[in-house]
C-alpha cells in the first residue's frame, strides 16, 4: 500500500490544507464508484463534479464539520487518481502507479475554473518525473 499526500498551497487568497490517503487497489475502485454515484445524485458527470469539489474545497474546508472534510478529501482523492503520474516515458495515472509508489500532489491554484497542481512521485518510482 502506497501513500498519496495531498496539499493545498494556494497563495491568493491564502489557503493551506493537507491530508494523506492510504488505500489498497480495491479501496480505490470503491472510492471512485462512490464518487460516481455522488455525481449522479448531484446531476453532473463524474469528472465535472469532482473538479467542482476540488475548486470549491478552499471555501468549504476551513469551517467544515469532520464528516464534510472527509467527503471533500475523498472527492479530491478520486479526482487526483486520474491525473498523470508525471513520468516522461512511462505514461499512466496516479491511480495506476499508487500501489507501487508514494505521491505528493500540491494544488497551487483553483480559480476561474482552472486547477493547477504539481505531482511528485517517490524517487526511482516508475511514476516519478
Amino acid at each position: 500500500m502506497a501513500t498519496l499526500t495531498v496539499r493545498y498551497d494556494i497563495p491568493v487568497p491564502r489557503f493551506v490544507y493537507g491530508f494523506v490517503y492510504n488505500g489498497e487497489e480495491t479501496e480505490l475502485a470503491a472510492l471512485k464508484e462512490t464518487m460516481r454515484k455522488a455525481a449522479i445524485k448531484a446531476g453532473m458527470d463524474t469528472e465535472t463534479w469532482l473538479q467542482s469539489v476540488v475548486i470549491h474545497a478552499p471555501k468549504v474546508l476551513p469551517n467544515a464539520a469532520p464528516d464534510i472534510q472527509l467527503g471533500v478529501n475523498s472527492a479530491v482523492t478520486a479526482w487526483l487518481l486520474d491525473l498523470s503520474a508525471g513520468h516522461p516515458t512511462q505514461h499512466g495515472t496516479i491511480g495506476e502507479f499508487l500501489n507501487d509508489c508514494d505521491f505528493l500532489v500540491t494544488i497551487t491554484k483553483v480559480a476561474d475554473g482552472e486547477i493547477s497542481c504539481a505531482v511528485q512521485a517517490t524517487p526511482g518510482c516508475a511514476g516519478s518525473a
